[in-house]
């Protein structure tokens, strides 16, 4: 499987009480940084394109650089938040018209199970349009997955979640703090927090 890694997007977190990170309210916000370069002494301009937290089930507390795959849609992880508040995977359609809006959709909610929970590091997207990732944490005795989510074959379909490898603390480490990367052979490669004694 040949595979691409997406172009790197560049996030920031905000939190309205200064309250430490994952708390409640940090909710976070996905930015764009914009280099004018026409006049040369244009300064580069910080745009918003969502806030994080505004509607139900939101992610919240993004924590990594995303990815931008076809048709310029960004992919990204959020730490907390989603439909059980374990994290959760989304996109963001570009505005359809100048200075619309870009719409998120979370696309993955993580359970806290098997599939692992605050996910920290960035997203890989395959050819295939596969995206990759990975979870730091789960319920014993798991500590943390790699995880794939395939594009549905229809517009509007479910996305389809796989766990490629649980961390379980033995050999393979765990704690995962940061996303894969797939190399020129399709073998994704990563990194983990510790390996158990």
């Amino acid at each position: 499987m040949s595979a691409r890694l997406g172009k790197a997007a560049t996030w920031k977190r905000k939190s309205s009480r200064g309250a430490a990170p994952c708390a409640a309210n940090l909710r976070g916000a996905l930015f764009a940084l914009l280099l004018l370069t026409i006049p040369s002494e244009t300064t580069p301009v910080l745009t918003t394109l969502y806030s994080f937290g505004a509607v139900s089930r939101d992610g919240q507390s993004p924590q990594a650089a995303g990815a931008i795959g076809s048709g310029g849609v960004p992919y990204g992880t959020t730490a907390t938040g989603g439909s059980r508040g374990s994290g959760a995977i989304f996109s963001l359609a570009p505005p359809t018209s100048p200075n619309g809006l870009w719409i998120e959709a979370v696309l993955y909610s993580f359970t806290g199970s098997a599939d692992g929970s605050r996910p920290l590091g960035t997203i890989a997207i395959g050819n295939d349009g596969v995206l990759y990732t990975t979870s730091s944490a789960a319920d014993p005795p798991s500590t943390g997955a790699v995880i794939s989510l395939t594009p549905p074959p229809s517009s509007g379909d479910s996305w389809s979640p796989a766990v490629l490898y649980d961390f379980t603390q033995g050999s393979g480490g765990y704690g995962p703090q940061s996303g894969v990367v797939i190399g020129a052979d399709g073998v994704l490669y990563g990194d983990r927090a510790a390996i158990a004694a």
